[in-house]
Formats: structure tokens, C-alpha cells, sequence
């Protein structure tokens, strides 16, 4: 008897994981994304076995490359800043010097932070 206890509390906890996220601008699931204009992406074999996270937002990968998405479940690189430091769109991570810092100045070959920081943005190829 409680062999079977256990069994159908594994059961009803695997089943409780979360698989993908149903959202206005389409579909978020480990085998790609639906677009509600009809446009999909499908993940690679490698990819999908890579995932750790699925979000509204994006995907949270056990190797370290997460993926965020822009309101229509697009890919987008983009800085993400929080108030002592961000982590550029390519990775790099800066630690601001003064808290809340902002781009002022955003170049071609780098950029300028409101609390004197220059940083080069890498070649790309």
C-alpha cells in the first residue's frame, strides 16, 4: 500500500511540471515556439536537451546560453541592467562604479556609461 502512495505522488508531481507556457502572442514549448501570426521555430535534438527553464520570457539553458524573447517570441539580444552591474547582450559582465548607471552613449565600436566606464564592443564576425 504505500508503494502505491509513492508511485501516485511521483505521478502527480511529474505531471504537475509545467511543459510550456500558452500566451497572447502564441506558444512557448521544449520542442520550439508557435507564433500567433503562424510563424514557428523549431528547437534542435541538442537544444531541447539543453533546456533547464522555460519562462514567458525566455529559456534558461544548463549550458549557460539563455535565450530571452521580445513581445512576439522572437529572439533579441539585449543588455539586461540591474543597479550594480549588467551583463552586455554578448556576455561580458560590468560592474558599475557608481550604482544605477546608464548608456549614454552607444557607438558602433562601444559604448559610454554615465559613470565614466568606455567598453568595447567585440568584432564581429
Amino acid at each position: 500500500m504505500r508503494f502505491l502512495i509513492v508511485v501516485a505522488v511521483v505521478v502527480a508531481t511529474v505531471g504537475a511540471l509545467p511543459t510550456g507556457w500558452v500566451l497572447p502572442a502564441g506558444n512557448i514549448g521544449y520542442s520550439g515556439i508557435l507564433r500567433k501570426d503562424g510563424t514557428y521555430e523549431l528547437f534542435s535534438h541538442d537544444f531541447v536537451h539543453d533546456i533547464a527553464s522555460i519562462g514567458p520570457t525566455g529559456i534558461v539553458t544548463l549550458s549557460g546560453k539563455n535565450i530571452q524573447f521580445d513581445d512576439n517570441l522572437h529572439r533579441v539580444k539585449r543588455h539586461v541592467i540591474g543597479e550594480s552591474g549588467m551583463v552586455t547582450s554578448w556576455g561580458q559582465l560590468i560592474v558599475f562604479k557608481e550604482p544605477y548607471a546608464t548608456i549614454v552613449l552607444d557607438g558602433p565600436s562601444a559604448f559610454l556609461l554615465s559613470d565614466g566606464q568606455q567598453i568595447q564592443k567585440p568584432l564581429e564576425q
